[in-house]
């Protein structure tokens, strides 16, 4: 970083009447200068007499916003005349209105025919509810970047405090991060179900996470089907979105703090909302915990299943071992896609950490990345349950 600062001169003429000679100073002027940024404009005043420092202080910030936003104007400039972008955008909203279409249907076939038990229901139901959410976040932004694109008339207008870019991603940021927590409740409820396959059906326990949950039905597969107790659903449904509750409780409790730097185009993966400590230390650990049990679903239901030729068992038994077959597949394959695409979401943000500030191809092409990958699991989710 390049920090420049210019003393403004006593100026005696504009100075109070009974202001001393240099006591009444405009202040200082910092250009600071971050490699492959902008330029940002930072103006001290320097005022040595009586006055209203609190107005001095807000035209001074409402100075340092405005020399931002001159510097901006440029660059967005740009990015509202490359169609490319706009195509891109457009993409997004076109795969986001088939997903949540897709996804909405799924639900109600779930809904209506009951095939699943009531569990593993309730837990894809709200893991789709989760996916739909996202979806709207994006195509509310590219809705808005499509509609500006066609109805702008002057640049400035459209640039963005830095702070609501990020207050945007952190809350948008948080429908991607809870994916996790449902997929880590359909795991335990499915391990559940495992070993209590012989009674599940009777007792129904929605428990933490989609991931155990398949596990757990598959250790239980002979009783699964017998377990029915709505407290543990309702606690389930609702861990499976503590992440969303406790970004929205930070983000009106004031966790982003407010500044007045501006920035050219709000990309989430570019701004401070994106937790991405919470994403390497949690979500990637948590996905392969996941990963595991579904894995050992699959292969503990599987070679019981082969083993019923041998030993008697009841039509519950039956009935859930298929199930736990069937669905560990269908949900480990969404927690892969979902797992590969946080990893390229923290890869693209090292990527842009080393880019300079200006919106080339390479951002445009990690934008399409980032926004589009996530209706991508919806259609995962839709061709698997279909």
């Amino acid at each position: 970083m390049i920090t420049s600062s210019f003393v403004v001169e006593c100026d005696t003429d504009d100075a109070p009447s009974d202001a001393t000679p240099c006591d009444y100073s405009l202040g200082t002027l910092r250009v600071e200068h971050h490699a492959g940024s902008q330029l940002v404009y930072h103006f001290t005043l320097g005022i040595n007499q009586q006055a209203n420092t609190s107005s001095l202080a807000s035209e001074s910030s409402h100075t340092t916003y405005e020399m931002n936003r001159t510097v901006d104007c440029p660059s967005t400039d740009d990015v509202y005349h490359n169609v490319g972008i706009l195509l891109v955008h457009l993409f997004v909203i076109l795969l986001n209105v088939t997903g949540i279409g897709c996804t909405v249907i799924v639900s109600y076939v779930m809904l209506r025919f009951k095939v699943f038990h009531p569990n593993l229901r309730i837990l894809l139901i709200n893991l789709g509810i989760q996916l739909i959410f996202r979806a709207l976040c994006t195509t509310y932004r590219s809705g808005k970047f499509s509609i500006d694109f066609f109805t702008y008339t002057n640049a400035c207008d459209l640039i963005e405090l830095a702070h609501k870019c990020a207050m945007k991603a952190y809350i948008f940021a948080s429908f991607h991060e809870t994916l996790i927590f449902s997929f880590a409740a359909l795991a335990f409820e499915r391990s559940w179900a495992t070993i209590k396959y012989e009674t599940y059906e009777y007792h129904a326990r929605c428990f933490a996470a989609l991931a155990f949950e398949r596990s757990w039905a598959t250790i239980k597969y002979e009783t699964y089907e017998y377990h029915a107790r709505w407290f543990f659903r309702i606690f389930l449904v609702v861990f499976a979105w503590i992440r969303v509750e406790v970004v929205l409780v930070g983000a009106l409790s004031g966790v982003i703090s407010y500044n007045e730097t501006t920035i050219a185009y709000c990309i989430s993966i570019r701004s401070q909302g994106m937790s991405w400590s919470f994403l390497s230390w949690i979500i990637i650990p948590a996905a392969l915990i996941c990963g595991c049990s579904f894995s050992f679903v699959y292969k503990e239901s599987s070679k019981r299943n082969r083993q019923l030729l041998h030993r008697s068992h009841s039509l519950s038994s039956r009935f859930q071992l298929k199930e736990n077959i069937q669905t560990s597949i269908v949900v480990a394959q969404c927690g892969l896609v979902y797992v590969v695409i946080v990893l390229v979401n923290i890869g693209s943000f090292f990527v842009l950490a080393h880019c300079d500030g200006r919106i080339h191809s390479t951002q445009l092409v990690l934008l399409k990345v980032n926004s589009g990958s996530f209706p991508r699991i919806q259609t995962a989710f839709r061709n698997s349950l279909v």
